[in-house]
């Protein structure tokens, strides 16, 4: 891939065919990014700064197994999966962005190791998905509104772990979350991961899309490290995250602008020692006002 042409130079110089005056054209440019949840949602606030870096006349594509995240969003001209007959030489700029494991390598958040693989100053950090009525409209047919509040997401577990002996502690934890707050918990995910018995079982059954928008109707999502914790984010919906200590660096922080308690997993006897802080802190966000109109609109 060569140099990153200079803003000033993005747009195709007019020229002069035959006489007549050929319009000014912007630039092409394609991003693809790493399989993956959170490689799509992290990828979002580099994408936007590229294009307040080249201006409204470039042409962003984006390519990801995620790309209907993109759906909407006033930066990104067309997306789509990755495909195998894509002509990249239709593209004046084409960018390869690396996942996870090459970020945490280099000892930096995704959000930030996009941007400078980008070459971009970011416009601030924190993710958005851009939702509408009809992502509201499209989650309908699980009937949600006739379910009570307060309402809390669950995505348990780390992507790419071992089940082992975890699953209990989260099923201990989902039991005392119905039992203790009176909640509706509606587990959206991993599927790598047992579903859970009661409340609300949607693992497997929602588009990325359709994720995000149960995760603007709910009160506080509770996940493992895995991309929901970021997709959240991208709604502005409050995240408490059990985490590997080692994993804390690279996840959001305050400047994402998303509430997030990030618990030690390691802590004590693990997830037992941490289940009556979730709860605790659980219960203070399901008190808080909920707010439908967050995540709509980037700012």
């Amino acid at each position: 891939m060569g140099p990153v042409v200079p803003q000033e130079d993005a747009a195709i110089l007019e020229t002069v065919i035959q006489g007549a005056e050929q319009p000014r054209m912007g630039i092409r440019i394609l991003v693809e990014i790493a399989e993956g949840l959170s490689e799509a949602v992290c990828a979002e606030p580099a994408i936007r700064s590229l294009k307040s870096r080249f201006g409204m006349p470039s042409l962003i594509t984006v390519c990801s197994t995620q790309g209907d995240l993109f759906r909407n969003h006033p930066a990104v001209e067309r997306f789509g999966c990755v495909d195998s007959y894509l002509n990249r030489s239709e593209f004046d700029q084409v960018f390869r962005l690396n996942g996870r494991q090459d970020a945490y390598a280099r000892n930096r958040n995704l959000v930030e190791h996009y941007a400078s693989q980008l070459g971009v100053n970011l416009i601030d950090q924190r993710p958005w998905i851009c939702l509408d009525s009809f992502d509201a409209a499209e989650i309908q047919r699980f009937r949600l509104d006739a379910l009570g509040r307060p309402r809390i997401a669950m995505a348990i577990g780390d992507e790419g772990s071992e089940v082992n002996g975890k699953i209990e502690g989260w099923k201990e934890l989902h039991r005392l979350l119905i039992a203790n707050l009176g909640a509706t918990v509606i587990q959206i995910g991993p599927e790598t991961w047992p579903t859970l018995e009661g409340g609300v079982n949607l693992v497997g059954r929602l588009t990325c899309r359709e994720a995000a928008a149960v995760l603007l109707d709910c009160q506080v999502l509770i996940c493992g490290d895995n991309g929901y914790l970021d997709l959240a984010a991208g709604v502005q919906t409050p995240v408490i995250a059990i985490l590997n200590p080692n994993r804390f660096p690279y996840r959001m922080d305050g400047s994402w602008g998303t509430a997030l308690e990030a618990m030690n997993r390691d802590t004590g006897s693990g997830m037992v020692g941490q289940r009556n802080r979730v709860i605790q802190t659980a219960a203070l966000y399901c008190r808080r006002e909920h707010h439908m109109s967050r995540g709509i609109e980037p700012a």
